[in-house]
């Protein structure tokens, strides 16, 4: 175990807890960096409230929601936007790149993530209540109190934000289409996902310089999850195209033309972790990548979220259709430890996943943050 004394241009340098040696990692090295408080400085870390709005890129933000300008809406999110005497200044997002926007004190967790990985896009927009009612239409007004959706009939209803679960919005035009990845994505405990273009960090602040131009600071450890580079030696594959997939449920039926293996990187909640880049891969499916010689290792973990007793897979990796990993009875539960595998000169790489026992019963198997890297482990 490490602890990290400062990151900047040069790399991340840190201190080894148990021996006092200190060393330089170049941050293109970096793939995932994740904080370990105690508990009692977990404890200490500082709640939000207000609202959080989720992104199609895997954003979080969290603020409250202002105005709707034309195709945008304006987002208040002091610690990202302000800008020297505007403290409270307010940014403006496109509403096609926003998934849902949900309410820190009336939505749980599970609320968030879900509608952050849901499969299907839905064609209208949807406000949930706190009162269990659903309102769908289109989102057509906001203000800093009220939201307005006009329903099936073309009638406006004006609801308080206040009184608002979730309000999830439509995919449109090209809303499923995703920009080149920031460099650095920053995880906090109050639920922020923030990504920027530069991070500097002394050991007790991190300064985050986003794409917008504006800067988040965070100080002390005990406020961040984890810190991810994109761009270094490291190629999530939720984030490359495969050459071949095939799925095919142990009973065929006229419902077997729905999606069962998703190469949308998904977010999937175990009890001690979220991960935010994984593959939905039901039994049995077969999905292929081709390599072309630049990554050395691949490294993945698996499983079956909680909640599914009935869930048994068996799991292979094949590099060049030979199987290299394979394992039995997956059950539900907590995920599995890290698996690296060296890739050495191979053409290919297959993750398949097999009917267990039960048949395909709840074998929602997922690949959790399979990726490629450059280097060996050391």
């Amino acid at each position: 175990m490490s602890r990290v004394t400062r990151i900047d241009d040069a790399g991340l340098q840190y201190v080894d807890n148990k021996s006092d040696a200190t060393g330089t990692m170049p941050l293109d090295r970096l793939v995932r960096l994740e904080s370990f408080p105690s508990p009692e400085a977990e404890a200490k870390a500082t709640p939000v409230t207000g609202f959080i709005i989720l992104f199609r890129d895997g954003q979080r933000w969290t603020g409250t929601p202002g105005a709707m300008i034309g195709d945008d809406l304006e987002w208040h999110a002091a610690d990202i936007f302000a800008d020297g005497d505007r403290p409270s200044a307010a940014g403006r997002v496109a509403l096609k790149s926003i998934v849902a926007i949900a309410s820190l004190k009336n939505a749980s967790a599970a609320d968030l993530d879900r509608a952050a990985s849901s499969i299907t896009a839905s064609t209208q927009d949807e406000l949930r209540l706190t009162n269990g009612d659903i309102v769908t239409g289109v989102v057509s007004a906001s203000d800093a109190k009220t939201v307005t959706c006009a329903n099936a009939d073309g009638q406006p209803v004006t609801i308080d934000w206040a009184n608002v679960r979730v309000a999830k919005f439509a995919a449109v035009g090209d809303a499923a289409a995703t920009s080149k990845p920031a460099r650095f994505r920053l995880t906090l405990r109050d639920g922020r996902v923030i990504d920027g273009e530069r991070l500097l960090s002394d050991g007790e602040q991190i300064d985050l310089f986003t794409a917008q131009g504006g800067k988040l600071s965070v100080s002390g450890a005990t406020n961040i999850v984890a810190l991810e580079l994109h761009g270094g030696r490291v190629r999530m594959l939720a984030n490359i195209s495969p050459v071949d997939q095939s799925q095919s449920p142990y009973f065929p039926s006229p419902l077997s033309s729905i999606k069962m293996t998703d190469l949308k990187s998904h977010a999937v909640m175990f009890p001690a972790r979220t991960f935010r880049s994984s593959i939905l891969a039901r039994p049995r499916s077969s999905i292929r990548w081709v390599l072309d010689g630049s990554a050395k290792t691949f490294a993945t973990r698996f499983g079956i979220p909680a909640g599914r007793p009935l869930a048994d897979v068996t799991i292979r990796v094949k590099l060049d259709e030979k199987v290299v990993y394979e394992k039995s009875h997956v059950k539900a539960g907590a995920p599995s430890e890290l698996l690296t595998l060296p890739l050495g000169a191979a053409k290919s790489l297959t993750l398949e996943a097999d009917y267990g026992d039960a048949y395909d019963v709840q074998d929602d198997l997922y690949w959790l943050e399979p990726a490629l890297l450059a280097d060996l482990p050391p």
